[in-house]
């Protein structure tokens, strides 16, 4: 009876059969697809051949169960005898110059051609001669020419074109030196275990490859993997491969049975998991030598997998690791649910796999739960821990020591705490006439940055910074009725009074602004007219107690005219000029009203003083900058909640991630409130905690929707940036890479803070005057709860920046493709708006250092540690102070307690129970 010999065991088969007897490879597929009957007892297995060395050593790729011609270069085949169709020298298509006849399979003929045109060899593949003028065998040729063609992959055989020789169609492939996996299985039997691993991975990318492009083999077995001589591998034939969700009825069960995923064989579907199956099965044989199923029929093979599993590979091989045997076990899962979920997946789980690496090389955005798992999970080495505590240590005491000339605070001095200046404004309005209590007080600082500016731009002196008490202000307020009662949402979200909120409006509200050393620089009281009022007396009100309190003498004040209306009512007015007691070189205009003889009002009009009815937004820059914002706000609220549907709905964005982030959010911001607010017991209180759980729950919805819109992104351009973010929203605070960017983060934010201060060196060393000290950490100068709040609104800060910051850099990258293109584009953004609010060249050289970092920052260590560092840079602008009697120096300390805590828990977790010093080499053995 003619023959054929089964390319996959070697085994002489009658031409009647459709597949082979002893491993169930499909050898007739006909014009349709072969549709296997599950009731069947033709023989699919049998003991398998004692291995052979093949005849040939040369291979081709793309034929659906090749066989290699025997030594004589001829095949067995009785239909297609001797050289094939054409003999070695034969023109094809005036370009291909046959060289020899490779095999033969189900769906063709292959012959080893040269391409004249190209001078390189091919493969081609004809259709046998009783399929040429069948159209439905054409139509599944053409099929697997525009199938295998959307692959390109280096793991992936690959398919050239389709031609004609005469009237038989071939398809021009690539050739491949080498040999078929089942060839090499039965030659060598097992493989080594680190080459095993190899030939898996390249198998598993090419596979994903096809995936990618919506995909399915269906036909991944041995015979159709490929190794050239350099042993890379080739997934090959796609003869039967389809788009997903386009396989129905017959289409499912076509195929070689022994490689038939359950599903697949029970005529349910064939899907990317039914691949996966068969992926399983294939490194079954890889790493074990032996097929996972021993079965004479087909009904018998159905039976096998329902009821049992296949013999453990461990079993089989004593010594294989446990990891392989986890991830073929997982592959070989009846419930395709089970499964994993990719190609991709399954290299990553392989030993030593970097899942990372294999999801951005096949295009696939890996899970948060994956990129959790990557990255390492070692201490982290004591030399760079202690160079991080060094660094900051030293930086620290830079810090410390610079404070005289890089801080507001101690330039202009503060030589009088709020306790004393609260008492100096008391005193003052008792004199005034106020001598009722009030029902309520506040108190806090403001910097007069227009007086700040006037002295940078109008004193080039070294000394222009200390001779100027004004530019910080301590302010007080009282009011015959609580505060909380008249304040609008934008305090009520922090819970603090401030010295705009409320609003100086309601009869009996008064407001003090004293210098630091106690002078009066302001007074507003809110006054009402009375409906039958006494005659004014035709005494004019005593102006010298003003005077004097704002330290004026009153003989060198000059009488002049009004510039400005009171903003309160009054019945005397008067105005003066004098010498500005503290600055004798610049003039004041002095103006004082009263009401019944009270002062209700007495300002000072310097000529930094802002005209009436400046506000923010007035001028070109600021409305710009306010321009700015509102855009990129507008743009995020828009674009970030279509961005969050689509991920939700298809499943990309981490909804667990984002649902614990923003619970964190809404219970600190409420934490915030409850700690630094003024909190009364009243109806109030119910109004503000609806005001604060409503503001809560805004920043916590939207961060939660901006976090679900973006985090997909960075998550499948740049996942490793969150590997210790995600292993902390998962809760794992010990983990050594999380304590290693806590460092790095801190680190960074140490060396900004001092390059910020890079101008106040530069000035030195030239004779230049100083730059302007930071008026920063005024808040937190109240003391108190206010201070512990004010931190813990930076760490919800820090967030937010955070965040920020790394999708603004990771949208860079979205648009430039490359990581120094994203990061030159990133640097260039913001020097470019620090450029254009003025300042020195050594300050944008310095802020170009520090976003440089901050790339650095972004890309080696992620998210998490530029978190970090904004939160620490936060920190930094403490009130520092190298004087230990300040009355404020102890919160300075507070901040650095905050600072050692995260270095201490950052050493802690990153030497994961290491030696302090062991890698040092100055431990103890």
């Amino acid at each position: 009876m003619p023959s054929t010999r089964c390319q996959n065991c070697g085994r002489d088969v009658p031409d009647t059969s459709r597949f082979c007897p002893n491993c169930g490879v499909v050898l007739d597929i006909g014009s349709t697809p072969t549709v296997l009957d599950p009731s069947a007892t033709t023989p699919i297995s049998s003991p398998a051949p004692t291995p052979r060395t093949p005849s040939s050593g040369t291979g081709y790729a793309g034929s659906s169960s090749s066989r290699r011609p025997d030594s004589s270069g001829t095949s067995s085949s009785s239909s297609w005898s001797g050289a094939g169709r054409f003999v070695p020298g034969t023109m094809l298509a005036g370009r291909y110059r046959i060289v020899a006849k490779l095999g033969r399979g189900g769906m063709g003929e292959v012959f080893r051609a040269e391409d004249l045109t190209l001078e390189q060899e091919v493969a081609l593949k004809f259709l046998p001669p009783d399929l040429a003028n069948d159209p439905a065998a054409l139509a599944r040729f053409h099929s697997e020419v525009r199938i295998a063609r959307q692959v390109s992959h280096p793991n992936v055989c690959r398919v050239f074109d389709i031609g004609m020789a005469g009237d038989a169609p071939f398809i021009t492939m690539e050739y491949v030196d080498g040999e078929d996996l089942a060839s090499l299985i039965r030659r060598v039997g097992r493989f080594p275990q680190d080459k095993g691993v190899e030939i898996a991975r390249q198998i598993c990318a090419g596979l994903a490859a096809a995936h990618e492009q919506g995909l399915l083999h269906r036909d991944l077995k041995p015979a159709n993997v490929m190794l050239d001589g350099r042993g890379r591998v080739r997934v090959a034939d796609f003869g039967l491969a389809s788009l997903a969700g386009e396989v129905h009825d017959a289409e499912i069960r076509a195929g070689t049975p022994a490689y038939m995923a359950p599903e697949q064989l029970a005529g349910a579907a064939v899907t990317v998991k039914s691949d996966i199956y068969a992926l399983g099965l294939v490194l079954y044989e890889i790493f074990t030598g032996k097929r996972a199923y021993d079965a004479s029929t087909l009904a018998e093979l159905q039976r096998l997998r329902e009821i049992s599993a296949p013999p453990s590979p461990t079993s089989v091989v004593k010594d294989l690791d446990p990891i392989i045997e986890r991830v073929i076990q997982r592959c070989l899962e009846k419930d395709p649910a089970k499964r994993p979920s990719s190609a991709l997946q399954v290299a990553a789980a392989l030993p030593g796999g970097d899942p990372l690496a294999a999801a951005l090389a096949a295009g696939e955005t890996p899970s948060p739960e994956m990129v959790a798992a990557a990255g390492s999970t070692e201490g982290v080495r004591p030399l760079y821990i202690w160079s991080c505590v060094a660094i900051v240590l030293i930086g620290l005491v830079v810090e410390f020591a610079l404070t005289g000339t890089t801080r507001l605070y101690r330039t202009v001095g503060l030589p009088k705490s709020p306790d004393v200046l609260t008492e100096r404004a008391q005193n003052l309005l008792h004199d005034f006439g106020y001598t009722q209590a009030p029902e309520d007080s506040a108190t806090g600082f403001d910097v007069d940055a227009a007086y700040v500016g006037w002295v940078g731009k109008n004193d080039k002196s070294p000394s222009r910074w200390t001779n100027m008490p004004g530019a910080i202000e301590f302010w007080y307020r009282q009011s015959p009725q609580d505060f909380n009662e008249r304040q609008i949402l934008g305090s009520v979200t922090t819970g603090r009074v401030s010295s705009s909120d409320p609003p100086q409006e309601d009869p009996g509200m008064v407001m003090v602004y004293l210098n630091p050393q106690g002078r009066l620089t302001y007074l507003r009281a809110v006054t009402q007219r009375e409906v039958k009022e006494p005659a004014p007396s035709n005494a004019e009100p005593d102006w010298n107690r003003l005077l004097m309190a704002a330290g004026f003498d009153p003989a060198q004040c000059k009488r002049a005219q009004q510039e400005r209306n009171p903003p309160t009512y009054a019945d005397a007015v008067a105005a003066w000029t004098a010498a500005l007691p503290e600055r004798p070189e610049v003039t004041v205009h002095i103006e004082a009203a009263a009401y019944h003889q009270q002062p209700v009002y007495f300002t000072e009009i310097a000529p930094w003083t802002p005209p009436p009815g400046k506000s923010l937004g007035s001028d070109t820059t600021e409305r710009v900058s306010i321009a700015f914002v509102l855009v990129i706000v507008g743009s995020l609220l828009v674009f970030g909640s279509i961005l969050a549907w689509q991920n939700v709905k298809r499943g990309r964005g981490d909804q667990r991630g984002a649902l614990r982030l923003a619970a964190f959010t809404f219970a600190l911001t409420m934490l915030t409130w409850v700690v630094g607010a003024s909190h009364v017991a009243g109806l109030w209180e119910a109004y503000s905690l609806t005001l604060v759980l409503a503001w809560s729950s805004l920043s916590a919805v939207f961060l939660w929707m901006m976090y679900l819109a973006l985090e997909p992104i960075v998550r499948r351009r740049m996942p490793a940036l969150l590997i210790s973010w995600n292993r902390l929203l998962a809760g794992q605070f010990n983990d050594p890479m999380i304590g290693r960017d806590l460092l790095a983060g801190t680190v960074v934010a140490v060396l900004s803070q001092l390059l910020s201060h890079a101008s106040v060196f530069y000035n030195s060393a030239r004779g230049l005057p100083p730059p302007e000290p930071s008026a920063a950490a005024f808040v937190v100068l109240t003391g108190g709860r206010v201070l512990i709040a004010q931190f813990l609104s930076l760490l919800n800060g820090a967030v937010f920046n955070g965040l920020a910051l790394m999708f603004m850099f990771v949208i860079f990258q979205l648009v430039f493709r490359k990581w120094w293109l994203a990061g030159a584009a990133f640097i260039v953004f913001w020097t470019v708006r620090v450029a254009l609010q003025g300042g020195q060249a050594v300050d944008v050289v310095a802020n170009v250092v520090t976003l440089i970092l901050l790339v650095v920052l972004v890309v080696r260590f992620g998210l998490l540690a530029v978190t970090v560092q904004t939160f620490v840079g936060s920190l930094l602008e403490a009130p520092f102070t190298t004087q230990g009697s300040a009355w404020y120096a102890w919160m300075g300390w507070v901040g650095v307690a905050v600072i050692a805590l995260i270095v201490g828990f950052g050493v802690r977790t990153a030497l994961a129970g290491q030696p302090l010093l062991g890698r040092l080499g100055l431990a103890d053995d």
